[in-house]
C-alpha cells in the first residue's frame, strides 16, 4: 500500500506563494476542477487575476479511470483570451493524462500563449508542467486538505 503524505493548509499556502513567484503574472488562470479549484483561488488572488473552471475528472476512489469533462471554458473566454497569457493549473501532475487532455483542448481552440502549472508532480509523470513546486515519489498518495472524505 502507498504511503500517504497529509498536506496541511499552511503548506499549500506556502507552496501557492512560491508558485506565484515563479509565474510572476498572467491574464487568467484556468483551474482544473475539482483538485485545482481550492488552490487555484489562492493563486488567482496572489496573481491578482481571474479564475476560470475546467471541470474534469480522471480518478474514482484513488483509481485512475477514463477522463470525463464536466465543464470547459466558454466561447467568450476562448475568444477574449486566445492570445493572452493563460496559466492552466492543477494541484498535481500524477501520470499527466489530464494535463495532456486539456492541452489538446487548448490547442484545438487555437490558444497560443498558455503554460501549465501544478503545485506538485510525481516522479514519473509523463507531463512536466512549466511551473511546479515539489516532486514526490510515485508511491506517495497526497492527501489534500479539501478532500474531506
Amino acid at each position: 500500500m502507498a504511503e500517504t503524505h497529509k498536506l496541511k493548509w499552511s503548506e499549500i499556502l506556502d507552496d501557492c506563494r512560491e508558485l506565484a513567484q515563479q509565474i510572476d503574472s498572467c491574464n487568467s488562470i484556468v483551474a482544473l476542477g475539482r483538485g485545482g479549484l481550492a488552490p487555484g483561488v489562492v493563486l488567482s488572488h496572489l496573481l491578482n487575476t481571474n479564475l476560470i473552471n475546467f471541470g474534469i475528472k480522471s480518478y474514482n476512489d484513488k483509481v485512475s479511470g477514463e477522463i470525463r469533462t464536466y465543464q470547459t471554458p466558454g466561447l467568450v473566454f476562448n475568444s477574449d483570451y486566445r492570445d493572452k497569457r493563460v496559466i492552466i493549473f492543477d494541484d498535481l501532475s500524477d501520470r499527466g493524462s489530464s494535463l495532456f487532455y486539456v492541452q489538446d483542448y487548448f490547442e484545438q481552440c487555437g490558444f497560443t500563449n498558455y503554460k501549465f502549472a501544478t503545485l506538485y508532480i510525481k516522479e514519473n509523470t509523463k507531463f512536466v508542467p512549466n511551473y511546479f513546486v515539489k516532486k514526490f515519489d510515485d508511491n506517495i498518495w497526497l492527501d489534500f486538505p479539501w478532500e474531506i472524505t
